[in-house]
């Protein structure tokens, strides 16, 4: 099945080698409907989540930000994102919002968080700065294109998939009760 690319305007995970199904169960999703990219990716856009079909090892979990997934600047993220990695291995995160500048990134694996940082530009802030910066991440202000950049060198850059042959399906689900990541969620 043809991908679709994605990235801009939006927050995804990318985790290592997880069916679509193993990721949404670890996201603890209880509605999900079987769609192609095409129909994923405009679900994903209008706040609803998707989770790919895995392309080259990596399962996207993708939604336009502030919707299905925690934000990155959320006090709760990184145990949030710790816990997701304990359950599922090694995850990342990803942020992308050019209206407002926002930009950002988390690494973890098995259980650990490495990284967390996220930019507000709009406001020249940084809203999160966890663990040490890593050789691969840009100085200064990011913007989208060092977001997408840097999702290339540590998982799959999502702007590069249009046309690429992915087999297998994806799934489309709700978005998930805030309570659940905001107090810990996903449950252990």
């Amino acid at each position: 099945m043809p991908a679709v690319s994605f990235g801009y305007k939006a927050t995804w995970l990318a985790v290592r080698d997880g069916s679509a199904g193993v990721v949404a169960d670890a996201l603890e999703l209880p509605e999900r409907r079987t769609v192609g990219w095409h129909d994923g990716v405009d679900a994903a856009y209008r706040g609803e989540l998707l989770i790919t079909a895995p392309v080259d090892g990596w399962t996207f979990a993708v939604t336009a930000p502030g919707h299905a997934l925690p934000d990155l600047s959320d006090a709760g993220f990184a145990e949030w994102f710790g816990k997701l990695s304990a359950r599922l291995g090694t995850v990342r995160c990803f942020v992308t919002h050019r209206v407002v500048e926002l930009h950002g990134w988390a690494r973890a694996e098995l259980g650990r968080v490495e990284r967390v940082y996220c930019y507000l530009g709009e406001r020249g802030e940084v809203l999160a700065d966890i663990g040490q910066r890593t050789a691969d991440e840009v100085g200064g202000e990011p913007d989208e294109d060092d977001v997408l950049r840097l999702a290339g060198l540590w998982s799959v850059n999502p702007a590069e998939l249009d046309g690429r042959d992915v087999p297998g399906d994806c799934l489309v689900a709700g978005r998930p009760p805030e309570s659940r990541w905001r107090t810990g969620w996903p449950r252990r």
